[in-house]
């Protein structure tokens, strides 16, 4: 709405003057994504559970919530850094900042996940924030070869975009579907291998 006003108008879509869904907050009570931001005379409120009545908190702590998760989300998008700008001190120095972040992701994304129980957190399947964490983190954790949980990751992102576009194609769940589905075949592939290994080295041991 604020870019659609530099235009001379504002749009009346269903999706414009609708709830955001693109914002929406974990309740600690039963766990849905049932906290909606709403505008009210040019101030923002915050709805009640959409699932069991729950009363929202402040709006200063939602606030507060959010401007803490983005600090976070804007800590893993910053370039890595080396100290040096050639040779392989500074390939080095790139990598080290890459492991780092690629660690980082997958703790936050952990941290995002352990505090959905705690008042207010942005919705794994609801908050753009939590969308954007969840696809670092499914690109770190395939990196750090933990398939399943890259897999699980991007199961979230896929269930956000499903939601907020109503179950229609776009081009964020074509990409977390794809990012899930490759984790998954990774994962199958490389217990195919294990099995294969331990197979092996039972029937070493018998002989």
């Amino acid at each position: 709405q604020n870019l659609l006003r530099n235009w001379g108008f504002s749009c009346e879509c269903c999706r414009c003057t609708g709830p955001d869904d693109m914002r929406t907050f974990s309740c600690k009570f039963c766990g849905s994504s049932g906290l909606r931001p709403e505008s009210e005379a040019g101030s923002e409120t915050w709805s009640q559970c959409t699932r069991c009545g729950a009363a929202a908190p402040s709006a200063e702590e939602f606030r507060a919530s959010e401007e803490h998760w983005q600090q976070r989300l804007r800590s893993l998008r910053k370039a890595p850094a080396g100290k040096s700008r050639r040779g392989a001190r500074r390939k080095g120095s790139l990598a080290e900042a890459g492991d780092q972040k690629r660690i980082s992701a997958a703790d936050i994304f952990q941290e995002l996940v352990e505090s959905a129980g705690c008042d207010p957190t942005p919705s794994l399947e609801g908050h753009w924030i939590a969308a954007a964490v969840a696809q670092e983190a499914s690109e770190a954790l395939c990196f750090k070869g933990d398939f399943d949980g890259a897999a699980e990751a991007a199961r979230w992102r896929w269930r956000f975009a499903k939601r907020t576009f109503s179950c229609g194609l776009s081009k964020t769940s074509s990409e977390a579907l794809a990012a899930r589905a490759a984790a998954a075949a990774l994962s199958y592939m490389m217990g195919g291998r294990m099995r294969a290994e331990q197979s092996a080295s039972v029937k070493t041991a018998e002989i």
